[in-house]
């Protein structure tokens, strides 16, 4: 049987176990949260794009969409219906679990 004076020591032979950045500290916390979130902007990115993607009116665009954080996303390129086929990307883009707002940088022909 293992004595608490036995079991300190091991403790502190292993670098203590429970100190800060031994398993992770603030700055393994921080990057993992960064991590984590900008894994989230992806999903969000391929979900916009799968859903303009999936719809027969705005299929054909080729259209760029870019997460900038929180909800908020940006559609970039050049709608094949001018200002209509802009305005159908942003209504599908929208309409997406996720999405909070949606910006046009998108250039008419």
């Amino acid at each position: 049987m293992l004595s608490v004076t036995s079991l300190a020591a091991c403790a502190v032979g292993y670098g203590g176990g429970y100190q800060e950045g031994y398993y992770g500290g603030r700055d393994h916390a921080q990057e993992r949260h960064e991590l984590a979130r900008q894994a989230r902007e992806r999903d969000l990115e391929r979900r916009v794009s799968a859903a303009l993607e999936a719809d027969p009116r705005t299929k054909i665009y080729s259209l760029k969409v870019t997460s900038q954080g929180d909800g908020a996303i940006v559609i970039s390129g050049t709608p094949a219906n001018g200002f209509i086929g802009r305005d159908m990307a942003l209504r599908v883009a929208s309409r997406v679990p996720g999405v909070r707002s949606v910006a046009s940088s998108m250039t008419m022909d």
